[in-house]
């Protein structure tokens, strides 16, 4: 089976496309099918660009703005009440 081809986006090219998505250039479904993001992620960029500008597009600023993962609790947890 072949790999998919994947490719960095720096904060230029996030910026780039979220331009083009507001400037009405490309859809955000276009570019999260072209870029391989998901709407959330797309949502993401566009608050940090909104409070941050490009300097908030970079991997370590979105870093810190993506929910924290948790692992789902076990099924059988009892709650503490």
């Amino acid at each position: 089976m072949a790999r998919k081809k994947t490719r960095k986006l720096d904060e230029y090219l996030k910026a780039a496309i979220l331009l083009a998505v507001r400037g009405g250039s490309i859809s955000r479904a276009e570019a999260c099918k072209i870029y391989t993001v998901d709407q959330n992620e797309l949502s993401l960029w566009e608050q940090a660009f909104d409070e941050d500008g490009i300097v908030g597009l970079k991997d370590r600023r979105l870093n810190l703005r993506r929910p924290a993962w948790r692992p789902p609790a076990p099924m059988n947890a009892q709650r503490a009440a």
